[in-house]
């Protein structure tokens, strides 16, 4: 698994007036000293109201992040939709976990595949189904609740996390402590890209390259060639599906380099160096 990697921790909250204010909370009390002991890490609160100053956001993120060569860990601290499909801003817009993917894209681009994302949202966690393995990855790793949290223990909890991976930089004990101080039980999910990958390769891998589903492609392929240009289909049947076996490790290593940006970032190859072989066995194995 490859190690994190940032040197700036941005808050951004968006919670109605009312609301016990968790981010800021998180800011004041702990995050903001931190940049008076560790002199390579920047720290800033942002504080927004609707979804066109989040996209602003988005964007200066970015663009910062190509400029001065800024890896940042973003923190979300507002609600997350009782559907668990997207987030709620404190004006009442809506943004779909799906409405987020492209500019999450766009900034994991910019730091080369380290994007880290904590969320302190209800349901946050399911953030994680905007990955697919057709496309560039939209983070690095989350770290965010499943369920329903309550805003004054997930102030305590991250403030024990963060704590916790700025003095160690160790992200595996950073979210050891994270659960072991959640006083609710409700588990916070870490995902990686590199576990998605894997599962989405082996959901590929028996769904579309089973010798049923191999069959099943043969056919479809040779019922349109056979339909246009009358070739047999017995004949196209049994090309494609040996094609699509020869050409299964192939698809691999395009699906790897396009989801890991090795193609763009050839160093990457190094922090996710996934080998056809060695994941194939290991999916028989299990």
């Amino acid at each position: 698994m490859s190690i994190i990697n940032f040197n700036k921790v941005i808050i951004i909250q968006s919670l109605s007036a009312g609301n016990y204010k968790s981010g800021n909370i998180l800011y004041e009390d702990s995050l903001k000293w931190k940049e008076l002991t560790l002199h390579n890490l920047k720290v800033e609160f942002i504080c927004i109201d609707n979804k066109v100053e989040l996209k602003k956001i988005f964007k200066k993120i970015k663009d910062e992040a190509i400029l001065y060569n800024l890896y940042p860990l973003l923190h979300f601290d507002m609600h997350g939709s009782r559907e668990k499909d997207g987030l709620i801003l404190s004006n009442g817009d809506f943004i779909s976990w799906w409405d987020l993917k492209d500019d999450l894209t766009d900034i994991n681009i910019s730091t080369a595949n380290n994007l880290f994302i904590t969320l302190a949202t209800c349901y946050g966690g399911f953030l994680y189904k905007i990955l697919g393995t057709y496309d560039r990855a939209p983070f690095w790793g989350l770290i965010a609740p499943l369920d329903i949290i309550e805003s004054y223990y997930v102030s305590v909890n991250f403030n024990v996390f963060y704590n916790e991976l700025l003095t160690s930089f160790d992200y595996k004990k950073a979210i050891e402590k994270l659960n072991n101080s959640n006083e609710k039980k409700t588990p916070f999910a870490f995902i990686n890209s590199e576990r998605v990958f894997l599962n989405a390769w082996k959901h590929y891998s028996i769904n579309l390259c089973s010798p049923a589903a191999l069959e099943n492609r043969g056919i479809k392929i040779a019922k349109k060639a056979n339909a246009k240009y009358g070739v047999s289909k017995q004949v196209i049947k049994r090309f494609c599906k040996e094609y699509l076996v020869k050409n299964k490790e192939n698809h691999f290593y395009q699906f790897r380099d396009l989801f890991f940006m090795i193609d763009l970032f050839p160093e990457n190859l190094a922090r996710f160096n996934l080998k056809y072989e060695e994941i194939e066995k290991l999916m028989l194995l299990k």
